[in-house]
């Protein structure tokens, strides 16, 4: 193991989701171009399936076996991006990190962690991850409704009603998501609305990349879709911090979530944990009622004039 990992880096995402590992690419790749061999520090099953993507990357590792690669490894670096003060002092978006840190958002975290941490990493603009062109999803829009947590989900029936204005428009939309993870992606799948499946991430990574337009909520695969630079609309919770401000990405934010809602959030905050070894993620469900949420308040009308503001200037660039 010693001769495999010498003088080897290590770097763990800012946490344990998808979506974490993605925003965390940029300071990923500066260390791939800055060292000979770097490894990616895998912090949960959701992060599996990218590395062939990431042009240069020497490999994964699991979190768990970090401490015995460290002890047998001659000259090996390993960077946590959770273990800094910005990340373990704070729970980003409750009032405390507004008031010490106002108005950041994330690629603005990222680069505090990365500049004390002597990581030359670009936050000005998205390195794209390896794809592959799918001619069956050029042209089409594609949706992103779901998330392993219920409460950033839109409302099934609004993504039916944004479909049908978008194909009265002369556009195809199709859907991606797991059903067997996200009650929202079953229950479309269930009303017709057209599913392509995508086993792997890479097979996902190929879909968003050759789509026209992504429509998503806040998840993994909708920050992959940024990552790309594939035109996205982001449909956020109030307050996001996850927004990546950059050319091809808008996005649409709901009202403050109800205070039951932020008290479950605090009540649940993980920022003080650095090591993942046994917590296993879990999303819930939002407490309101159906009509009620806070996502409620982003109506169709106003996704749809956005996304065809979008997908007019793609065909006027054609």
């Amino acid at each position: 193991m010693s001769k495999l990992f010498s003088s080897a880096s290590f770097i763990a995402p800012v946490s344990l989701g998808l979506g974490d590992l993605i925003v965390s690419l940029p300071a990923v790749q500066a260390l791939i171009r800055s060292t000979a061999k770097t490894y990616l520090v895998m912090r949960s099953t959701q992060q599996y399936g990218l590395a062939e993507r990431i042009e240069g990357l020497a490999g994964v590792v699991e979190e768990d076996d970090m401490a015995s690669i460290l002890a047998d490894s001659d000259n090996a670096t390993y960077i946590n991006l959770r273990l800094h003060p910005i990340q373990t002092d704070f729970w980003w978006g409750s009032a405390e990190f507004e008031k010490a840190h106002p108005g950041l958002r994330i690629n603005d975290i990222l680069k505090v962690i990365c500049e004390d941490f002597g990581i030359d990493a670009v936050f000005d603009r998205p390195a794209p991850l390896i794809w592959d062109r799918r001619a069956d999803v050029v042209g089409k829009v594609v949706f992103v409704p779901g998330s392993d947590g219920a409460y950033k989900c839109w409302p099934e029936k609004y993504w039916l009603q944004l479909c049908d204005a978008l194909v009265e428009n002369g556009w195809q939309c199709i859907m991606i998501g797991k059903p067997d993870q996200s009650k929202t992606v079953k229950a479309l799948i269930d009303t017709g609305l057209s599913w392509v499946p995508t086993e792997t991430l890479g097979e996902a990574v190929d879909v968003i990349s050759s789509a026209s337009l992504v429509i998503g909520v806040d998840t993994g695969l909708m920050h992959l879709a940024v990552q790309q630079s594939t035109p996205t609309i982001c449909l956020y919770r109030h307050n996001p911090i996850y927004f990546r401000d950059f050319p091809k990405a808008l996005y649409m934010v709901a009202p403050p979530c109800h205070s039951s809602c932020i008290d479950r959030a605090m009540n649940t905050s993980y920022e003080s944990v650095t090591d993942f070894s046994g917590w296993t993620p879990g999303g819930w469900d939002c407490a309101q009622p159906e009509g009620s949420r806070c996502m409620d308040a982003i109506l169709p009308d106003a996704v749809l004039k956005t996304a065809m503001q979008s997908l007019e200037k793609i065909e006027e660039a054609i």
